[in-house]
């Protein structure tokens, strides 16, 4: 599986795309990222030129948190989140624990997932076309 390939991502109650492109940085406020997180257009956009799988995994587990936020509308009006900078610290935050723990902890993800590993066969074949690589 071509882990830089487009597609649909289900998160919460939203679909959103996830495409790999070169960041238009006018278009993008001049915005150095890895990835970003387009509320109106639902999609995260990730850098094509990352090429180390990790950054790759990192960066999306980071714009999926975003989503998150802006799911759980913690970002607008006086909420928690409001402030860019707020929001952009604790999705670091979440998202550098998250995949740390991730990463140290396997038998932790086994017992978390097991049920949706386990009894999807869609993660099955899934899991099948990471393996045929």
């Amino acid at each position: 599986m071509d882990i830089k390939k487009d597609r649909v991502l289900n998160i919460g109650s939203r679909t959103i795309s996830l495409v790999f492109e070169r960041p238009d940085f006018p278009k993008d406020h001049l915005c150095d990222c890895y990835g970003m997180f387009d509320t109106r257009a639902s999609k995260i956009s990730l850098n094509d030129t990352l090429c180390i799988d990790e950054q790759i995994c990192q960066t999306l587990l980071h714009e999926v948190c975003h989503v998150l936020v802006d799911e759980a509308k913690l970002n607008t009006g006086s909420q928690l989140l409001s402030q860019d900078s707020d929001e952009e610290l604790m999705v670091s935050h979440m998202e550098t624990g998250l995949y740390s723990f991730f990463k140290n902890n396997p038998m932790e993800i086994a017992t978390i997932f097991s049920d949706i590993l386990k009894n999807n066969p869609l993660v099955i074949k899934a899991i099948g076309k990471i393996k045929d690589e």
